[in-house]
């Protein structure tokens, strides 16, 4: 009977662990103790009802006057809490070293964003939930209560929430100073129901070429199954799409990273001509190779289903040392025209 018990408790014990490893993310890292980490809310109006819309968010210790704001938006069926934790915690920490910026974690409706895709079948879309206004409710929001800086106000988001991104660039593109979508291409033209403003941004994009769910080369997006978000485009014509808006023709390769997984990162740059005029935008493209539908980091590992993750690179860092280059050139960019 023993032996029988062994033999089934090493049997359920090994399926649980395969499991885990193939359907669970993890990370041994914990969030930070200091610092404030705190629930806030915004009442809207949709369809002559009020809404109640939810956040989390972390305002570190050592806080400067006049901080900057960064969201980071979960993709679907998730929470801000969730992407906190999918992220390691690394925006919290960073926040915690520099104290110059407040994370804001929130939280779709019924667990997804009203991104561009039109076919979409979750209820954010379907009801036309109006989450570009939610967004600036959430501005004004740490304005009044934490004084941030308007002009330091950055947004990344995974997945569907990196879809979100290109709605909020779309849409209300001097609303926020950069953008930075991950695992996200954008929808084809034919389910594309986004008002483009034609205006450029700076916007980053890291995507994995072996993502099974957002194609790098363009394709279905088949979420399990499900393949009510229609198909998109290229990650490098999404880029590319970016790049020509912003009037941005000169583009340079680093290799910025290699790993022993099998994964790299190839940071692709497009800037302006020596002869052009100088524009503050920036365009940046990190192709995750062999890497899957993940947000590349060093501390999280992301359920195997979704593909090999990028360990070479700290997805967090990259993302705010990209926020930090936009604001440094807007800076001098501003300062130059006082000049002149």
């Amino acid at each position: 009977m023993l032996k029988w018990f062994l033999l089934l408790t090493a049997v359920f014990g090994c399926g649980y662990s395969i499991y885990n490893y193939y359907m669970k993310t993890t990370t041994d890292v914990k969030a930070p103790t200091s610092g404030d980490y705190s629930k806030g809310n915004v009442v809207m109006e949709h369809k002559s009802e009020a809404l109640t819309r939810t956040f989390t968010y972390f305002k570190p210790e050592n806080l400067i006057s006049d901080p900057a704001l960064v969201f980071v938006l979960h993709g679907s069926r998730g929470t801000g809490d969730k992407v906190r934790f999918q992220s390691g915690y690394q925006y919290d920490y960073l926040a915690e070293k520099t104290g110059e910026f407040i994370t804001v974690y929130p939280n779709g409706y019924q667990n997804h964003w009203n991104d561009c895709r039109a076919s979409a079948s979750y209820a954010a879309n379907t009801e036309n939930i109006d989450d570009v206004a939610f967004f600036e409710e959430m501005i004004n929001y740490f304005v009044e209560k934490h004084q941030i800086n308007r002009e330091r106000v950055f947004v990344t988001g995974f997945s569907n929430g990196g879809q979100m991104v290109y709605r909020l660039a779309f849409e209300v593109p001097t609303g926020f100073t950069a953008f930075a979508a991950i695992a996200a291409n954008l929808p084809i033209e034919e389910n594309l129901s986004c008002k483009k403003s034609q205006q450029g941004v700076s916007i980053a994009i890291l995507n994995g070429t072996e993502d099974p769910i957002n194609p790098y080369h363009g394709g279905v997006v088949n979420v399990y199954g499900n393949k009510s978000r229609g198909s998109v485009i290229s990650s490098l014509s999404t880029i590319e799409y970016w790049a020509t808006l912003a009037n941005l023709t000169v583009k340079s390769e680093i290799n910025l990273a290699n790993s022993n997984d099998g994964t790299a990162v190839i940071k692709t740059i497009w800037t302006n001509s020596a002869s052009q005029e100088s524009k503050p935008n920036q365009v940046r493209l990190y192709t995750l190779k062999g890497s899957g539908h993940v947000m590349p980091s060093k501390v999280v590992n992301f359920a195997r289903i979704l593909g090999e993750n990028s360990t070479s690179i700290e997805g967090a860092a990259e993302v705010w040392s990209f926020f930090q280059d936009v604001s440094k050139l807007n800076a001098k960019n501003k300062e130059n025209n006082e000049i002149n």
